[in-house]
């Protein structure tokens, strides 16, 4: 009997310490999902010189964070059987997850230093996104270019806003691996020596190792007005902008050129951005439209091009020029004509010239009927052929194949280029 005591008294005195342990790990588990969480937060940024500490990633890192205590705690009763311990920390991660959601829609405590960093990781994901994104929609690839637009407008009002706040720059030096690790961006290469001098503005709004010369505080660079931004490597981004007197002599350009503008379209300067869009609107569908009419008269002139075409040896070679066609339009006819002599061992070749001097082109598409491709006549081949001919280049396959070049006097030695390979 005493044994047995013993043995069971054993057995509860383990039961208890493992109890223990388990939330020792819950915890490990915890602080390091939302270590990770935070981190991940910021995977959408252009580069991680555009990384800042902030409360709101904090906010939403937490946000989804704490449920997923809730979730452990739910679906593994085992592994946690202190009831009391589990309503506590219940109650705390539903205080976390409703606290949290608050705080991201309040902004609570998100100043104007809180807000700078907020906003520039939320920034750059738009700019990588639309960098990087496969875009082929004329209507997203506009609105990437108006999101470029708006993000440049407003790292411009973030930056003059550091500018008003007036704050404070310092320089000191340090050691390099602690500058490094206070988050210290070294543009210029890797060559420092082991002590470095670190400029910060405003705290870690700017922190760099530099040894130029710097302003006492923000307010005395002026306005900045930006006027370019382009990628410079992996990660990074080059701005470029006009600042003090520089910067107002180039809003006062631009505001004398809105008023030109205003002026020219008898509208006030505000509705300018306006009038110019309905007349870019009414210009394009001209362009539709003036397109559209080509086309249709290169289609009428198709049937003429079958009554003058040519059979060498057995195939029939339907050639010519259409003046007038750019690269799609000048397809669809050559598909078209295709089409009407399937039937038949043929090959189609239309060259659509147009311009004059250096500001020539040359678009041309060759198709080739089923029959034809049986025979060994392919257009990927007879383009190699006539190319260089007209000073261009091109490619495609067996059925269908296109170029461009920039001689239209290189036409007639195409065409009789393409009737010796069919011979």
């Amino acid at each position: 009997m005493a044994s047995d005591h013993t043995a069971h008294g054993g057995h509860s005195g383990n039961s208890h310490g493992s109890h223990g342990r388990p939330y020792l790990m819950f915890w490990i588990n915890m602080i390091l999902g939302l270590i990770v969480m935070y981190v991940v937060m910021f995977s959408m940024i252009d580069g991680w010189g555009d990384f800042r500490n902030n409360l709101n990633m904090l906010y939403m890192a937490i946000t989804m964070w704490a449920p997923m205590g809730i979730f452990m705690l739910a679906t593994m009763p085992g592994m946690f059987p202190n009831r009391s311990v589990n309503i506590v920390l219940y109650v705390l991660f539903v205080v976390l997850t409703l606290g949290s959601f608050w705080a991201t829609r309040s902004q609570a405590m998100i100043d104007d230093r809180q807000f700078i960093d907020s906003m520039i990781p939320h920034h750059s994901g738009a700019i990588l996104m639309c960098r990087e994104a496969n875009l082929s929609d004329a209507e997203l690839l506009a609105l990437c270019e108006e999101i470029e637009v708006a993000q440049r407008r407003e790292i411009e009002e973030i930056s003059n806003a550091a500018v008003e706040a007036n704050y404070q720059v310092n320089t000191f030096e340090t050691g390099l691996s602690e500058a490094k690790a206070m988050g210290a961006m070294a543009l210029f290469g890797e060559n420092y020596g082991d002590v470095v001098r670190v400029v910060e503005i405003g705290g870690p709004f700017s922190m760099e190792l530099c040894g130029g010369t710097h302003v006492a505080s923000s307010s005395q660079i002026g306005p900045i007005t930006l006027i370019g931004e382009s990628s410079v490597g992996s990660g990074v981004r080059r701005v470029e902008a006009y600042v003090g007197m520089d910067s107002f002599r180039f809003l006062s350009k631009e505001r004398a050129l809105l008023a030109g503008l205003a002026s020219s379209l008898k509208v006030p300067s505000e509705e300018v951005p306006g009038r110019v869009e309905q007349l870019v609107t009414k210009l394009r569908d001209a362009e539709k439209e003036l397109e559209r009419v080509r086309a249709e008269a290169a289609r009428a002139a198709v049937s003429g091009l079958l009554d003058t075409a040519t059979t060498v040896g057995a195939t029939l070679v339907v050639e010519g020029r259409v003046p007038g066609l750019d690269a799609n339009g000048l397809r669809s006819v050559v598909t078209d004509l295709r089409g009407r002599v399937a039937d038949r061992q043929a090959v189609i070749a239309l060259f659509s010239p147009s311009g004059d001097g250096p500001d020539a082109k040359v678009p041309f598409v060759i198709a080739t009927t089923a029959a034809a491709r049986d025979a060994g006549i392919k257009a990927g081949d007879l383009v190699k052929e006539v190319a260089p001919l007209v000073g261009g280049r091109g490619g495609g396959k067996p059925d269908l194949a296109q170029g461009a070049g920039t001689d239209p006097a290189g036409i007639d030695a195409a065409l009789t280029r393409i009737r010796e390979f069919v011979a």
